[in-house]
Protein backbone atom coordinates (compact mmCIF):
# COMPACT_ATOMS: atom_id res chain seq x y z
CA UNK A 1 0.00 0.00 0.00
CA UNK A 2 0.98 3.64 -0.21
CA UNK A 3 2.62 5.18 2.84
CA UNK A 4 -0.64 7.06 3.43
CA UNK A 5 -2.42 3.72 3.95
CA UNK A 6 -4.49 3.55 0.76
CA UNK A 7 -4.22 1.56 -2.49
CA UNK A 8 -3.67 -1.83 -0.87
CA UNK A 9 -2.55 -4.51 -3.36
CA UNK A 10 -2.38 -8.24 -2.63
CA UNK A 11 1.03 -9.60 -3.63
CA UNK A 12 0.98 -13.26 -2.53
CA UNK A 13 -1.60 -15.98 -2.80
CA UNK A 14 -1.07 -19.38 -1.17
CA UNK A 15 -2.67 -21.81 1.23
CA UNK A 16 0.15 -21.19 3.73
CA UNK A 17 1.11 -18.19 5.84
CA UNK A 18 3.06 -15.40 4.17
CA UNK A 19 4.55 -13.07 6.80
CA UNK A 20 7.62 -11.08 7.92
CA UNK A 21 8.33 -9.33 4.62
CA UNK A 22 11.59 -7.34 4.33
CA UNK A 23 12.40 -5.07 1.39
CA UNK A 24 15.41 -5.27 -0.88
CA UNK A 25 17.02 -1.90 -1.67
CA UNK A 26 15.24 -0.04 -4.47
CA UNK A 27 11.69 -1.32 -3.76
CA UNK A 28 11.96 -3.95 -6.49
CA UNK A 29 11.36 -7.00 -4.32
CA UNK A 30 11.27 -8.47 -0.85
CA UNK A 31 12.03 -11.62 1.10
CA UNK A 32 9.36 -13.15 3.31
CA UNK A 33 8.62 -16.14 5.52
CA UNK A 34 6.13 -18.63 4.12
CA UNK A 35 4.74 -22.04 5.04
CA UNK A 36 3.51 -22.67 1.50
CA UNK A 37 6.14 -25.38 1.02
CA UNK A 38 5.12 -27.32 4.12
CA UNK A 39 7.60 -25.75 6.54
CA UNK A 40 8.55 -22.19 7.41
CA UNK A 41 11.08 -21.16 4.77
CA UNK A 42 12.26 -17.95 3.15
CA UNK A 43 10.95 -16.91 -0.26
CA UNK A 44 11.78 -13.98 -2.55
CA UNK A 45 9.29 -12.08 -4.69
CA UNK A 46 10.50 -9.65 -7.35
CA UNK A 47 8.38 -6.63 -8.30
CA UNK A 48 8.18 -4.67 -11.54
CA UNK A 49 8.32 -0.87 -11.82
CA UNK A 50 4.61 -0.65 -11.02
CA UNK A 51 5.10 -2.57 -7.80
CA UNK A 52 3.28 -5.72 -8.95
CA UNK A 53 4.74 -9.26 -8.86
CA UNK A 54 7.31 -10.00 -11.57
CA UNK A 55 6.87 -13.76 -11.76
CA UNK A 56 6.17 -16.28 -9.02
CA UNK A 57 7.92 -16.26 -5.62
CA UNK A 58 11.24 -18.13 -5.54
CA UNK A 59 12.09 -20.37 -2.61
CA UNK A 60 15.37 -19.30 -0.97
CA UNK A 61 15.73 -21.79 1.91
CA UNK A 62 14.62 -25.42 2.07
CA UNK A 63 14.57 -27.56 5.20
CA UNK A 64 12.05 -29.12 7.58
CA UNK A 65 12.78 -26.64 10.39
CA UNK A 66 11.64 -23.01 10.74
CA UNK A 67 13.49 -20.20 8.98
CA UNK A 68 12.05 -16.89 10.21
CA UNK A 69 12.67 -13.16 10.72
CA UNK A 70 14.55 -12.41 7.47
CA UNK A 71 16.34 -9.07 7.07
CA UNK A 72 18.19 -7.87 3.97
CA UNK A 73 21.69 -6.43 4.15
CA UNK A 74 22.03 -2.77 3.05
CA UNK A 75 23.67 -3.79 -0.23
CA UNK A 76 20.90 -6.32 -0.93
CA UNK A 77 23.33 -9.22 -1.32
CA UNK A 78 22.79 -11.14 1.92
CA UNK A 79 19.91 -12.11 4.16
CA UNK A 80 20.22 -12.68 7.89
CA UNK A 81 17.56 -14.81 9.55
CA UNK A 82 16.79 -16.97 12.57
CA UNK A 83 16.42 -20.74 12.26
CA UNK A 84 16.08 -23.76 14.50
CA UNK A 85 17.50 -26.09 11.86
CA UNK A 86 20.29 -27.14 14.25
CA UNK A 87 18.05 -27.72 17.27
CA UNK A 88 17.45 -24.26 18.70
CA UNK A 89 17.06 -20.83 17.17
CA UNK A 90 20.34 -19.30 15.96
CA UNK A 91 21.28 -16.48 13.56
CA UNK A 92 22.27 -17.42 10.01
CA UNK A 93 23.28 -15.55 6.85
CA UNK A 94 22.72 -16.65 3.26
CA UNK A 95 23.38 -15.05 -0.13
CA UNK A 96 20.20 -13.64 -1.64
CA UNK A 97 20.92 -14.30 -5.32
CA UNK A 98 20.39 -18.08 -5.42
CA UNK A 99 18.38 -20.80 -3.67
CA UNK A 100 20.02 -22.62 -0.77
CA UNK A 101 22.16 -25.51 -1.95
CA UNK A 102 25.73 -26.78 -2.31
CA UNK A 103 26.92 -23.46 -3.77
CA UNK A 104 24.89 -21.28 -1.40
CA UNK A 105 24.94 -22.66 2.11
CA UNK A 106 23.48 -20.80 5.08
CA UNK A 107 26.29 -19.77 7.44
CA UNK A 108 25.61 -20.07 11.16
CA UNK A 109 26.77 -17.00 13.12
CA UNK A 110 25.71 -17.84 16.68
CA UNK A 111 26.28 -21.06 18.61
CA UNK A 112 24.78 -21.59 22.04
CA UNK A 113 21.93 -23.46 23.70
CA UNK A 114 19.76 -20.36 24.18
CA UNK A 115 17.38 -18.70 21.72
CA UNK A 116 18.89 -16.15 19.30
CA UNK A 117 16.65 -14.12 16.98
CA UNK A 118 15.47 -10.71 15.78
CA UNK A 119 18.53 -9.95 13.60
CA UNK A 120 18.94 -6.45 12.17
CA UNK A 121 21.77 -5.17 9.94
CA UNK A 122 23.64 -2.00 10.73
CA UNK A 123 23.44 0.57 7.88
CA UNK A 124 27.09 -0.14 7.03
CA UNK A 125 26.42 -3.87 6.73
CA UNK A 126 29.35 -4.54 9.04
CA UNK A 127 27.37 -5.49 12.15
CA UNK A 128 24.19 -7.34 13.13
CA UNK A 129 22.18 -6.59 16.25
CA UNK A 130 20.04 -9.40 17.65
CA UNK A 131 18.14 -10.70 20.67
CA UNK A 132 19.53 -13.55 22.75
CA UNK A 133 18.50 -15.37 25.91
CA UNK A 134 21.99 -16.71 26.66
CA UNK A 135 22.28 -14.62 29.84
CA UNK A 136 19.06 -15.94 31.35
CA UNK A 137 16.76 -13.25 29.97
CA UNK A 138 16.38 -11.57 26.58
CA UNK A 139 19.15 -9.03 25.91
CA UNK A 140 20.21 -7.02 22.86
CA UNK A 141 23.57 -8.13 21.50
CA UNK A 142 25.64 -6.94 18.55
CA UNK A 143 28.22 -8.84 16.52
CA UNK A 144 30.31 -8.39 13.42
CA UNK A 145 28.63 -9.57 10.23
CA UNK A 146 30.81 -12.69 10.25
CA UNK A 147 29.64 -13.63 13.76
CA UNK A 148 32.73 -12.49 15.64
CA UNK A 149 32.88 -10.17 18.66
CA UNK A 150 29.43 -10.87 20.13
CA UNK A 151 28.69 -8.55 23.05
CA UNK A 152 25.80 -7.56 25.31
CA UNK A 153 24.56 -3.97 24.83
CA UNK A 154 21.63 -3.78 27.25
CA UNK A 155 22.79 -5.71 30.34
CA UNK A 156 19.43 -5.31 32.04
CA UNK A 157 17.41 -7.77 34.17
CA UNK A 158 14.24 -6.94 32.21
CA UNK A 159 13.39 -8.37 28.80
CA UNK A 160 14.92 -6.51 25.82
CA UNK A 161 13.92 -7.46 22.28
CA UNK A 162 13.61 -6.43 18.62
CA UNK A 163 16.62 -4.16 17.98
CA UNK A 164 16.37 -1.70 15.08
CA UNK A 165 19.33 0.34 13.83
CA UNK A 166 18.84 4.03 13.09
CA UNK A 167 19.62 5.18 9.52
CA UNK A 168 22.89 6.78 10.65
CA UNK A 169 23.99 3.70 12.57
CA UNK A 170 24.50 5.78 15.69
CA UNK A 171 21.51 4.49 17.66
CA UNK A 172 19.46 1.33 18.17
CA UNK A 173 15.77 1.30 19.12
CA UNK A 174 14.36 -1.69 21.00
CA UNK A 175 11.51 -2.77 23.27
CA UNK A 176 11.85 -3.43 26.99
CA UNK A 177 9.44 -4.90 29.53
CA UNK A 178 8.51 -2.29 32.12
CA UNK A 179 8.15 -2.63 35.85
CA UNK A 180 4.46 -3.31 35.17
CA UNK A 181 3.03 -5.72 32.60
CA UNK A 182 3.56 -3.36 29.65
CA UNK A 183 6.44 -2.84 27.23
CA UNK A 184 8.03 0.42 26.14
CA UNK A 185 10.21 1.58 23.27
CA UNK A 186 13.76 2.53 24.21
CA UNK A 187 16.69 3.86 22.26
CA UNK A 188 20.39 3.69 23.02
CA UNK A 189 23.68 4.52 21.42
CA UNK A 190 25.11 1.78 19.22
CA UNK A 191 27.58 0.95 21.98
CA UNK A 192 24.76 0.36 24.48
CA UNK A 193 25.14 3.61 26.44
CA UNK A 194 22.45 6.24 27.13
CA UNK A 195 19.42 3.96 27.20
CA UNK A 196 16.34 6.20 27.13
CA UNK A 197 12.63 5.29 27.44
CA UNK A 198 10.75 6.96 24.58
CA UNK A 199 7.16 5.93 25.35
CA UNK A 200 6.86 5.44 29.15
CA UNK A 201 3.42 3.86 28.89
CA UNK A 202 1.63 2.49 31.96
CA UNK A 203 -1.51 1.24 30.22
CA UNK A 204 -0.46 -0.11 26.82
CA UNK A 205 2.14 -2.23 25.02
CA UNK A 206 4.58 -0.61 22.60
CA UNK A 207 6.72 -3.02 20.60
CA UNK A 208 8.60 -3.79 17.37
CA UNK A 209 10.20 -0.36 16.68
CA UNK A 210 11.39 0.59 13.20
CA UNK A 211 13.09 3.80 12.04
CA UNK A 212 11.86 5.96 9.23
CA UNK A 213 14.48 6.19 6.44
CA UNK A 214 16.00 9.57 7.09
CA UNK A 215 19.00 10.66 9.16
CA UNK A 216 18.38 10.70 12.89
Amino acid sequence: MNASGNNEVRLTTSTGEDTEAAWFPGDRGFVFRSTRGGSADLWVLNLDEAGTPDGAPVRLTTNSASDIQPVVSPDGKRIAFASNRDGDFEIYVIWANAPEGPTNKAVRLTTNTAVDGDPDWSPSGQQIAFTTRRDGNDEIYVMNADGTRQRNLTQNPRTDRHPSWSPSGKQIAFERDGIDVFRDIFRMRADGTRQVNLTESTDAVEADPNWQPRPD
